[in-house]
């Protein structure tokens, strides 16, 4: 860290030591920075001048999980340098310095922490000239929205209004931007409106339908300001006259204009550029340069480029102004300024188009955030807007701001009363610390108060969403028993089967436990095709003393007394056989393969249910707390404050029957901090013990979406639908020793009415139901007869 103070006086000028600093490597210009206040004026301007980050999954590069937090750290400490903008303390303020900024993400989860800081920063960047943005296709609708919410980029201006004065005034954010390149067209044009853009490279174009976005641009948006332009098409190089004719009227300025595509269409596409220009020479006036496939290696270009020439100088006689053709590494240039004279340049020169060129990034940004001294007239903010602090309670508050103050004191940053960054401290800490410390500080936090923090701002939406698509990674949870975990999935929505039982319980709850067991429910149409799949895929099955010891065999015989009971299916007992069935499949495990590529859980429980698996699990579990579930596409949980939040299941079958089996998984689960609930408990005051009429998807179910990774336009699955009730123990109907008694709507509701009929169950009282069952309304009807009477002896008193 920097000192404090410095009274350190340079023996030489400040122009020698920024000229020493110009041979040095990033690392060592940053250590520069930091050792001293004298050399940190000298040093600022030429280390932030130009900025690149790449963000890509750890995986890519294995030991460079330290690496990846890097780009986090600079965006944090260039949104917190914004405040020394309105302070005495100019050289500090770090965004001024930037002219050249890259961002290259591979990683939709880091899209979601970084962005919200880049557009922040992006707003007091006056001196950026050059900007480039790489993102997946995943995060495009992200930074659209939030450039939009930043005012980077603005919604495209009616025709009527696009010359009036407040219009053509209100691009205040990158004022100087003149270079964009992306390898996403929308972003392109979205950047390039309101401002003077002189230079757009678009690396992918995959239809035309998408370029025309940018064709369509109008010129008073400012595109007509257009001179360098380079484009990668996908498309049919048959439309290629088309589309240059619709350039040549949408940017009349252009002087250099570039075109890749497949090797296979290059020549073409060449043919097609000079015949076009060659024949409508009054399109285009300025144009000097034009390229196709420049840079590609290769000796068919060279060949292609010499059969070209008599072409070549055709155009050129049309067109004065124009003087290169380059094709490939080769190039045709005229020998002077003026003359008609050709020469071929059979290797262009490494920097003679270089605006055109993907040059790969040689450094990664080894910045680090620092922490800046405090300075006069500031005040410490832990959490931001008063405003919002009311959607937490003060206990729940409380336990924030103690954590973030004891546990993680670097969150706090002296911060002037009169800063310009729109993101608060709390909002830094969330979008640039380390997923550990993400991790440690959400796990001390209950669901609900993770989802109150993420209804506090966008930019905490985007930081809790990203910690829920790492935390509540299905991929992860898969990956234990699958090494392709999207095969298992697809399998889970083909055969209408679901996961349920203790691993989906530890996947909500966020529980460190590890179980090697895992439970699909299926119904019989789906068991076999499951089951195969298993097979395939490493698991071999293991019968049972009572089922055939080939899986297609013991499955058909199972499967020929669904949806009956026979007598042989009666037990000597007398009792029935349970409603399912269960096949066990086991992953044998390979001592030989590394531990890497080995799979830790070992046995999966293939049960075959009668009716849907949502209907069993309702009707037959044993405690709400286990009724969660995922299918292919989305988890369920129908309980989830109960569980999740106050940590507690409710018992809804016969606890009296099989007592220590009860007793033995209630043990089990209370050393995991999950308490069962019997009929000797007081019934929760919750809404999910109190409300009877319930369905899969209602208010109080928690629904994850597992292809959910953005923030913007986030669309419910479809669930199926299955109705239920949930009666306490009160209604007289719960089974023996339980609290609740959970099941398909109307079975035991009708029955608790019966018993009592002033119950509040819904409109199931009738003249009908009072004349059918009158000797159980007797004496109700009598008693709200005496008390008629007794109103209307009221009635008169109060008359009299």
């Amino acid at each position: 860290m920097a000192p404090t103070s410095s009274r350190l006086i340079l023996p030489i000028p400040a122009d020698i030591v920024m000229d020493i600093a110009l041979y040095l490597p990033v690392e060592d210009q940053h250590t520069m920075l930091l050792s001293s206040w004298a050399t940190h004026d000298i040093v600022a301007p030429l280390l932030y001048r130009s900025i690149e980050m790449w963000l890509q999954p750890p995986s890519w590069t294995p030991g460079s999980e330290h690496h990846v937090h890097r780009p986090f750290r600079l965006l944090a400490a260039l949104a917190r340098s914004a405040r020394h903008l309105s302070t005495s303390y100019p050289t500090r303020f770090y965004p001024g310095y930037i002219v050249t900024l890259a961002y290259i993400s591979y990683s939709p989860q880091f899209d979601l922490r970084a962005l919200p800081m880049l557009a922040d920063v992006l707003r007091f960047t006056n001196r950026l000239r050059h900007i480039r943005v790489e993102l997946t296709c995943q995060s495009v609708e992200l930074v659209l929205d939030v450039f939009s919410r930043r005012a980077v980029i603005r919604a495209p201006v009616p025709a009527l209004l696009a010359n009036s004065p407040d219009t053509q005034g209100a691009a205040l954010v990158l004022p100087s931007l003149r270079s964009i390149r992306s390898s996403r067209p929308v972003i392109v044009e979205s950047l390039m409106r309101l401002r003077k853009v002189t230079t757009a490279v678009i690396d992918t174009i995959p239809s035309v339908a998408i370029f025309n976005r940018i064709l369509m641009s109008s010129p008073s948006t400012g595109t007509s300001h257009l001179t360098h332009l380079s484009i990668t098409f996908c498309v049919d190089h048959a439309t290629f006259p088309t589309m240059l004719r619709a350039i040549a009227g949408c940017f009349p300025l252009l002087v250099n204009l570039f075109v890749r595509t497949g090797s296979s269409a290059a020549e073409s596409t060449l043919i097609y550029i000079l015949e076009v220009l060659a024949e409508e020479h009054g399109t285009l006036p300025q144009l000097r340069a034009i390229g196709v496939n420049y840079g590609r290696l290769g000796l068919t270009y060279l060949e292609v480029i010499k059969s070209a020439a008599g072409a070549i100088q055709a155009s050129g006689e049309k067109r004065f102004a124009f003087t290169a053709v380059a094709f490939g590494m080769s190039a045709f240039r005229r020998r002077d300024e003026g003359s008609s004279v050709w020469v071929l340049q059979a290797e262009v020169p490494d920097g003679q188009w270089s605006w055109v060129m993907n040059r790969a990034c040689r450094h990664h940004i080894q910045l680090s955030c620092r922490r800046a001294r405090p300075v006069g007239g500031s005040m410490i903010l832990p959490i931001w807007y008063v405003g919002y602090i009311r959607l937490l309670p003060f206990s729940e508050f409380n336990e924030v701001l103690t954590y973030v103050h004891v546990h993680l004191p670097q969150a706090v940053v002296a911060i002037p009363v009169g800063r310009a960054s729109s993101l608060s401290v709390f909002e830094l800490f969330l979008l640039s610390s380390d997923d550990s410390e993400l991790d440690a500080f959400f796990a001390r936090l209950s669901p609900n108060i993770i989802m109150r923090i993420r209804r506090l701002s966008s930019s905490s939406l985007h930081a809790v969403d990203a910690y829920c698509n790492r935390r509540w990674d299905i991929d992860v949870l898969l990956g234990r028993w699958f090494r392709q975990p999207s095969g298992f999935l697809y399998m889970l929505d083909a055969c209408h089967a679901v996961v349920s039982g203790s691993e989906v319980l530890r996947f909500f709850g966020r529980h460190s436990y590890v179980g090697y067991e895992l439970d699909i429910y299926a119904p019989w149409s789906g068991v076999l095709e499951m089951g195969r799949w298993l097979k395939g895929h490493g698991y071999v099955y293991q019968a049972s003393a009572d089922k055939h010891p080939l899986f297609d065999v013991a499955v058909m015989m199972a499967s020929s007394f669904c949806g009956s009971t026979p007598s042989s299916l009666v037990l000597s007992t007398g009792q029935k056989r349970p409603p399912y069935t269960a096949f066990s499949f086991v992953c044998p495990h390979k001592t030989a393969l590394p531990t890497q590529h080995r799979l830790m859980g070992s046995r999966i429980q293939l049960i075959a249910v009668r009716a849907s698996p949502e209907r069993f699990i309702i009707d037959q579990f044993h405690s709400t707390g286990f009724m969660n579930y995922f299918t292919g596409t989305y988890a369920v949980s129908l309980f989830p404050r109960t569980t999740f939040v106050d940590n507690i299941t409710m018992v809804c079958q016969d606890a009296s029957r099989h007592n220590p089996a009860h007793v033995q998984w209630m043990a089990k689960y209370a050393e995991r901090g999950l308490k069962a609930l019997t009929a000797q408990h007081p019934v929760p005051r919750t809404l999910e013990a109190r409300t009877w009429r319930r369905r899969i998807g209602d208010q109080l179910t928690w629904v994850l979406p597992f292809a959910q990774r953005s923030s913007v336009k986030r669309t419910m699955p479809v669930l199926s639908t299955v109705l239920f009730e949930v009666l306490t123990v009160d209604h007289k109907v719960a089974p023996a020793g339980a609290l609740l008694r959970v099941g398909p709507r109307f079975k035991y509701s009708s029955l608790a009415v019966i018993a009592n009929p002033w119950l509040d169950l819904g409109n199931y009282r009738s003249i009908e139901i009072d004349a059918a069952f009158v000797q159980y309304y007797q004496e109700d009807a009598e008693v709200s007869e005496d008390e008629l009477i007794a109103s209307d002896d009221d009635s008169d008193v109060a008359d009299g």
